[in-house]
């Protein structure tokens, strides 16, 4: 049995888990909707959605691919609003309807959701169909393994967010500038993954290595939170 295709979905899964969008949708969700299981449910929407683009439903949902550069650009943006609430030296607002209307954008950014506009990535869905046709190992297989990869990392990812949040509630000035810095961290690739997204720029080989460094400072700094002082 070849096992190759199996490895490729693995790979996949366990690179788009470190991916530096899929990071700072995560935390940046935390502080919208507080939730140990943002993590999870993003990678539950995102791993559904390439499975249904890798059986064939590509050319109905390829108009949402450009979805995810604006989503980010707001969820920076409303990071950024919820940093300003926190911090003297920030002063934000937003609009009474933005917050308490029936269309509240914080309600809105639902993980499950949010996971499938970021899982329209025809590359991803084409590469997994294709290895599965050549092998005729069924894309579900294919899928589900790519789906749990992600869950490995993003899962959590979310659950450690929302304890640090949590903390930064409830704790000492340490939790809080930890929860800070890691919120201008969310910022930062939000806004610029964003603007790369809209403008068609690719991160290439240097897509992996921002993940993984953005993974590695979001873990030192819940560590150092977490310390106590």
């Amino acid at each position: 049995m070849d096992l190759s295709p199996l490895f490729l979905a693995v790979f996949l899964g366990l690179r788009h888990g470190a991916d530096p969008e899929h990071i700072a949708v995560v935390d940046g969700l935390t502080r919208l909707r507080p939730s140990p299981w943002n993590g999870a449910l993003f990678a539950l929407g995102h791993g559904l959605m390439v499975l249904l683009l890798a059986i064939g439903l590509g050319e109905v949902l390829a108009p949402l691919e450009d979805a995810a550069g604006w989503l980010l650009l707001i969820l920076g943006g409303l990071t950024l609003v919820k940093l300003g609430r926190v911090s003297p030296q920030f002063h934000f607002s937003l609009p009474a309807w933005v917050e308490t209307g029936p269309f509240r954008l914080g309600t809105a950014f639902t993980p499950l959701l949010l996971g499938g506009v970021f899982g329209v990535a025809l590359d991803t869905a084409g590469q997994l169909a294709a290895a599965g046709t050549a092998s005729h190992v069924s894309p579900w297989v294919l899928g589900g393994i790519f789906t749990l990869m992600m869950l490995a990392i993003e899962g959590p990812d979310g659950y450690w967010a929302a304890r640090t949040q949590s903390q930064a509630l409830t704790g000492d000035g340490r939790a809080r500038k930890a929860s800070f810095l890691l919120g201008i961290l969310v910022v930062i690739y939000s806004f610029g993954l964003g603007i790369l997204d809209l403008t068609n720029q690719d991160l290439g080989g240097f897509e992996t290595p921002l993940g993984l460094a953005l993974v590695a400072v979001l873990l030192g700094l819940r560590y150092w939170s977490r310390r106590p002082v």
